[in-house]
């Protein structure tokens, strides 16, 4: 696209796009083909000219790169863990909880991850957590039903479920209400 960054195999910019070449269609006059050449600025000549009046100036110093914040860690541990992960997820979701302690967000995916692990009771012990933060976190309470149900604590899945249902319910979250209610009708509560 006009105007775009032309990036290299390392993601760093080398041009700016120009605008695409162009011939009219022997057929049809009235409709144009593009050629297959592209125009460019190469960034080299851009930034040497960019000292120019008529352009803008470049900056003198580099920007400093930015220290990742615990939501980046977080979309990178959903990632990983969606790509089956675990120990990754687990790993980023340790991360995002070193730099911000009461993101219950982290707890609850560290949970997930835990559960796809087979760590039932870790998975609890981060959905209680998640749960101390935010006791409105409607899908931590359906996560945390269904490893209790799986390590045999029917009447703690129960109430999870329901409560998971009632808080999704209340504030409109339709996905995760049901989610629980398949949960409660598939489990026999």
């Amino acid at each position: 696209m006009s105007g775009s960054p032309v990036l290299n195999e390392n993601g760093e910019v080398i041009g700016v796009h120009g605008r695409s070449e162009t011939d009219n269609d022997q057929s049809d006059p009235t409709k144009t083909v593009e050629t297959g050449f592209n125009l460019g600025i190469p960034i080299n000549s851009y930034l040497s000219a960019s000292s120019s009046p008529n352009l803008p100036n470049r900056p003198t110093t580099p920007r400093p790169a930015t220290t990742p914040t615990a939501d980046d860690f977080i979309v990178r541990g959903v990632d990983k863990g969606n790509k089956g992960d675990n120990t990754g997820a687990i790993a980023d979701f340790n991360s995002a909880l070193r730099i911000d302690p009461k993101n219950a967000r982290a707890y609850h995916n560290r949970g997930v991850a835990r559960y796809k692990s087979r760590d039932n009771t870790g998975a609890i012990a981060d959905y209680n957590s998640a749960l101390r933060i935010d006791p409105n976190f409607a899908l931590a309470y359906t996560n945390r039903g269904v490893s209790h149900y799986i390590l045999g604590d029917k009447q703690g899945a129960k109430a999870d479920l329901q409560q998971a249902a009632n808080l999704a319910r209340q504030q409109k979250n339709q996905k995760v209400y049901q989610k629980a209610v398949f949960y409660i009708k598939i489990l026999g509560f």
